[in-house]
Protein backbone atom coordinates (compact mmCIF):
# COMPACT_ATOMS: atom_id res chain seq x y z
CA UNK A 1 0.00 0.00 0.00
CA UNK A 2 1.48 3.49 -1.25
CA UNK A 3 1.67 5.95 2.05
CA UNK A 4 2.94 8.29 0.82
CA UNK A 5 1.83 9.87 -2.75
CA UNK A 6 4.09 12.30 -3.14
CA UNK A 7 7.37 10.06 -2.57
CA UNK A 8 6.19 6.84 -3.18
CA UNK A 9 6.86 5.75 -0.15
CA UNK A 10 4.97 2.45 0.38
CA UNK A 11 4.42 0.43 3.52
CA UNK A 12 7.94 -1.34 3.69
CA UNK A 13 9.88 1.91 2.61
CA UNK A 14 8.07 3.50 6.34
CA UNK A 15 8.72 0.15 8.09
CA UNK A 16 12.39 0.07 7.18
CA UNK A 17 12.58 3.87 8.38
CA UNK A 18 11.28 2.74 11.58
CA UNK A 19 12.87 -0.41 12.35
CA UNK A 20 16.35 1.93 11.12
CA UNK A 21 15.76 4.52 14.03
CA UNK A 22 12.99 6.53 12.47
CA UNK A 23 10.57 7.72 15.08
CA UNK A 24 9.03 10.59 13.82
CA UNK A 25 6.93 10.92 10.14
CA UNK A 26 9.79 13.47 9.65
CA UNK A 27 12.58 11.26 10.08
CA UNK A 28 10.52 8.79 8.19
CA UNK A 29 10.94 10.88 5.57
CA UNK A 30 14.62 12.01 5.92
CA UNK A 31 15.56 8.69 6.32
CA UNK A 32 14.60 8.07 2.41
CA UNK A 33 16.01 11.70 1.22
CA UNK A 34 12.77 13.33 1.26
CA UNK A 35 10.83 16.66 2.93
CA UNK A 36 6.85 16.58 3.12
CA UNK A 37 4.98 18.27 0.27
CA UNK A 38 1.61 17.83 1.00
CA UNK A 39 1.38 15.74 4.73
CA UNK A 40 -1.52 13.89 3.93
CA UNK A 41 0.82 10.68 4.47
CA UNK A 42 1.35 12.17 8.21
CA UNK A 43 -1.61 10.75 10.05
CA UNK A 44 -0.80 7.11 8.49
CA UNK A 45 2.89 7.23 9.54
CA UNK A 46 2.23 8.28 13.33
CA UNK A 47 -0.16 5.16 13.86
CA UNK A 48 2.50 2.83 12.03
CA UNK A 49 5.15 4.65 14.51
CA UNK A 50 2.36 3.86 17.74
CA UNK A 51 1.88 0.10 16.30
CA UNK A 52 5.94 -0.58 16.44
CA UNK A 53 6.11 1.41 19.70
CA UNK A 54 3.33 -0.90 20.67
CA UNK A 55 4.85 -4.28 19.31
CA UNK A 56 8.07 -3.47 21.24
CA UNK A 57 6.26 -2.73 24.53
CA UNK A 58 4.69 -6.03 24.20
CA UNK A 59 8.06 -7.66 23.69
CA UNK A 60 9.96 -6.31 26.07
CA UNK A 61 6.56 -7.23 28.86
CA UNK A 62 7.17 -11.16 27.26
CA UNK A 63 10.71 -11.01 27.76
CA UNK A 64 10.41 -9.37 31.20
CA UNK A 65 7.76 -11.73 32.40
CA UNK A 66 10.18 -14.83 31.12
CA UNK A 67 12.83 -13.88 33.48
CA UNK A 68 10.51 -13.37 36.47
Amino acid sequence: MIICVCHNLNCRKVGEAIDNGASSPKEIQAFHGNQFQCGRCKPEMCARLREQKSLASAADTLVENAIA
